[in-house]
């Protein structure tokens, strides 16, 4: 049973992540604890019977009966209909307060503050602004009709008791919508912290990431640098060159061609070397002997 009815004032959520849902999700307290307040109001003023106590308890069921009905809205997940209705609904019944009571003189007409706090809340500032106007014409009507002596009740006196009743409830239903407000604003500074402290995070891995690429770079031009130095080092101080030379049976040497860095290796072009004598004119004396036994294995076809 009291599983029940804790899991029915559980306020539904239907997955609308609207923000003005939100808050009307919130709105669930406020709608309690009015309908709380006034049923103790209609229970206070029945058992003391203080005067004018009829009015007050009518006026109490009024809004016990809107609160209720709200309520059970919002539990249904008409969200929307709570939202817009609460606003609408709650400024009929602040009017029909008014109007029965004493006008802009009585307590009821402070009811049109907490209308002016609940639009701004449920639908936004603009209809904020237009609740205040609304309520301050309102008011304009009731002292015009006072003074035209045409309101039923306007010498309604409320006794000292019911005057606090309904001063609680009101200090009560603006602590919990000033409540909200802040928890709203809590939550979007939380939420607004929190994607600034996650964006800051990625910055930060985005640079660490760029200045590690950027030294990776760097380190990798650094390397190529080195070894394009390093190859046209090798490339200066080393070279190479290929001449072809034909020996016939009687021992005659016959310079066919010569390629690659002859002419820079041996500091005279393929004709100056032929005219000096070819190869042998340029051997070593060391390497002649070994020469000759080269050109013996060369006719015997053994390796040399």
């Amino acid at each position: 049973m009291f599983e029940w009815l804790k899991n029915w004032f559980i306020p539904p959520n239907n997955g609308d992540n609207n923000p003005r849902l939100e808050l009307t999700r919130m709105l669930w307290p406020t709608l309690g604890l009015g309908a709380l307040l006034s049923f103790s109001v209609m229970v206070i003023a029945f058992i003391t019977k203080t005067s004018y106590w009829e009015h007050l308890v009518m006026d109490a069921l009024i809004i016990f009966a809107t609160s209720l009905f709200f309520l059970v809205t919002l539990r249904l997940g008409y969200l929307r209909v709570g939202a817009n209705g609460g606003v609408i609904g709650f400024g009929f019944v602040a009017i029909y307060i008014a109007v029965t009571g004493s006008g802009v003189k009585g307590i009821s007409y402070g009811l049109f503050l907490l209308l002016i706090i609940l639009s701004a809340l449920l639908l936004n500032r603009r209809a904020a602004y237009i609740m205040a106007v609304i309520s301050s014409l309102i008011g304009l009507g009731l002292v015009l009709a006072n003074q035209a002596g045409i309101l039923p009740s306007a010498e309604l006196s409320l006794s000292e008791t019911s005057t606090w009743l309904i001063q609680c409830a009101y200090f009560f239903m603006a602590a919990v919508m000033l409540d909200i407000a802040l928890r709203q604003t809590e939550g979007a500074l939380g939420s607004a912290k929190k994607e600034l402290t996650e964006r800051k995070r990625m910055e930060n891995e985005i640079i660490e990431l760029n200045n590690s690429l950027k030294k990776r770079y760097e380190e990798q031009t650094a390397q190529l640098a080195a070894s394009e130095e390093r190859y046209r080092l090798i490339a200066n101080v080393s070279s190479d060159y290929v001449f072809s030379s034909k020996v016939d049976q009687d021992g005659n040497i016959n310079h066919d061609w010569a390629a690659g860095a002859f002419e820079t290796i041996m500091g005279c072009n393929f004709d100056e070397f032929l005219e000096q004598g070819g190869w042998k004119a340029v051997l070593h004396p060391n390497s002649v002997e070994q020469d000759r036994q080269d050109i013996e294995k060369t006719e015997t076809k053994s390796s040399i």
